[in-house]
């Protein structure tokens, strides 16, 4: 079973992210660990039987071959191994290792000479291969090393690798020496560098303020925290459960909910209700110069499953009309320049309707107006024209947060639909983070599927088996945040679309009209846990 790819995603994230973050310093210090228990273990185990399903498939043999030759390619340059070496040929198989396999790694904070540490447990055939890539990646035989009593070797650029009866460890520099120590004392002691574990697939441990001395890179749209992850899986579906801890207390307080009932209405695809997030989140000064923030107060997102234009956000707000007149006439003066830098679009005040809009595509209309309420007036925006006569949401929905005070965030979706919308979205929009977009895959992948072929393939085979995802975000202390997930295969349709496409580093491609709905879609959107 291939469930690997959930790990593939989160070691990948973790290594980019101990990678492309420069600092100086730290030495010695960790600041990305992660325990999986191997895909050869959870094909086992029944909880996963979504996921065997998904990556039986065979567009996912495609996407595994793209993603996989491609971080090979990476990784390679990355360590600065052989610049004339074979990359897919020879880190390939050992990337293939890691997925299968039980494996513990910890990666160090300096940046300008990257150390860090890796035991996988591999038999002694599978130890001699690494031994060899290793060899032909790093061009020479390397000298003899020993280290706690156990041989191996070690190559001019820092790297080393010990062999032990069931585990190889591997790593780079001497950064994390006493990383390596323990691993070694703990396998001689009791036959692992780690303890087992137990009820649970993956844990990580990610140092975001150690990464980043305490700035976010532009490209990171929360603030450090050192976050931890722990993955399992119950009844088919994933448990993932992170605590974001931050270096100081962080100043937020809890307000009585005020929801637009009236305006959120069937057939529902996803919602969002949050509340106070901007203390967490790392916005544009731009913000903060406008007559009103989402961000310093509540509101909502949904998305209806008729059209996939349908998504809407509306939030509270004191005189709702003075405010969007203000910035109808003037907040737009800070907005489309950089509208205009960015794609060339710009928002327009319409005076006679009262509202803004946005030019941005023939076959949607965004647009921003003041929507009365029952309890005030909201600001609400659009990508298209609500359907105003379909029934209210149910009761349910706003039983998941109305009545806690301790609720930052609320989230729930049908993934696969999601998936479908998001997708489309982003061809029109560009809504995801730039990638290279090579275009055409290298001499080695000719014989492969086009890369956003082998992606997109990939995504709409996704959205035919992902049902409900919920993702609550509270505050369980003054500097602390949970998050935890339900979820048929981890990620939401946004992170999913964004992560495929960033781990095959290919753009979104042009509008695929195939991806309109050619009938109308009905049903409720009820959400369940």
């Amino acid at each position: 079973m291939r469930i690997s790819r959930s790990f593939l995603a989160a070691l990948s994230v973790s290594v980019a992210a101990a990678i492309a973050v420069p600092k100086a310093g730290a030495e010695d210090a960790v600041a990305v660990q992660y325990h999986f228990a191997g895909a050869s273990e959870l094909s086992r185990d029944a909880n996963f039987e979504t996921a065997t399903r998904i990556f039986r498939s065979p567009t996912s043999a495609d996407f595994e071959t793209l993603v996989l030759n491609r971080l090979s390619r990476v990784f390679w340059t990355s360590l600065q191994f052989d610049a004339g070496g074979k990359p897919v040929e020879v880190l390939r198989p050992l990337l293939d290792d890691l997925l299968q396999v039980e494996s513990v790694a910890s990666f160090g904070a300096n940046q300008d000479n990257l150390s860090f540490v890796l035991a996988a447990r591999l038999d002694k055939k599978r130890a001699q291969v690494w031994q060899q890539s290793l060899q032909k990646a790093l061009a020479g035989q390397g000298t003899p090393f020993t280290a706690e009593g156990d041989s191996g070797s070690r190559w001019d650029n820092g790297f080393w690798m010990i062999q032990t009866p069931e585990w190889i460890v591997v790593g780079r520099g001497d950064g994390l020496a006493s990383v390596r120590t323990d691993y070694l004392q703990q396998i001689q002691k009791t036959g692992r560098p780690w303890p087992a574990l137990k009820d649970t697939w993956l844990q990580a441990v990610i140092d975001w303020p150690l990464l980043t001395g305490g700035n976010s890179p532009p490209w990171m749209p929360l603030k450090p925290a050192r976050t931890t992850v722990d993955m399992t899986a119950s009844g088919g579906r994933f448990r993932i459960t992170a605590y974001l801890s931050y270096p100081e207390a962080v100043s937020w307080t809890s307000q009585p909910w005020r929801i637009p009932k009236d305006l959120v209405r069937e057939p529902l695809m996803s919602f969002t209700a949050a509340q106070g997030v901007e203390p967490y989140l790392q916005l544009d000064p731009t913000f903060s110069k406008l007559a009103t923030d989402p961000f310093t107060n509540q509101f909502i997102c949904w998305s209806q499953r008729e059209m996939p234009f349908q998504s809407y956000m509306a939030w509270p707000v004191a005189g709702a009309a003075n405010v969007l007149k203000d910035l109808g006439t003037k907040g737009l003066a800070l907005v489309n320049p950089i509208l205009e830098g960015r794609d060339h679009s710009r928002l327009n005040w319409v005076r006679t309707a009262s509202e803004i809009t946005w030019k941005k595509s023939p076959i949607m209309g965004p647009f921003l107006r003041v929507a009365p309420g029952n309890h005030g007036d909201y600001l609400l925006a659009g990508l298209f024209l609500a359907e105003e006569t379909n029934p209210s949401a149910p009761d349910n929905l706003w039983a998941q947060f109305e009545n806690r005070s301790d609720i930052v965030y609320y989230n729930w979706e049908l993934t696969g639909a999601r998936v479908h919308q998001w997708r489309l979205l982003s061809e029109i929009m560009r809504l995801l983070p730039p990638v290279s977009g090579r275009g055409k895959p290298p001499a080695a992948d000719k014989k492969s599927v086009p890369p956003l072929i082998a992606v997109e393939n990939w995504l709409s085979g996704l959205e035919v088996v992902l049902g409900n995802t919920v993702t609550e975000v509270t505050r369980t202390g003054p500097d602390e945040l949970t998050v935890v997930r339900s979820a048929p295969f981890v990620f939401t349709g946004l992170e999913l679309v964004w992560l495929s496409h960033w781990l095959a580093d290919v753009s979104s491609g042009p509008v695929n009209m195939t991806l309109l709905p050619v009938a109308k879609m009905s049903g409720p959107g009820v959400p369940t846990h």
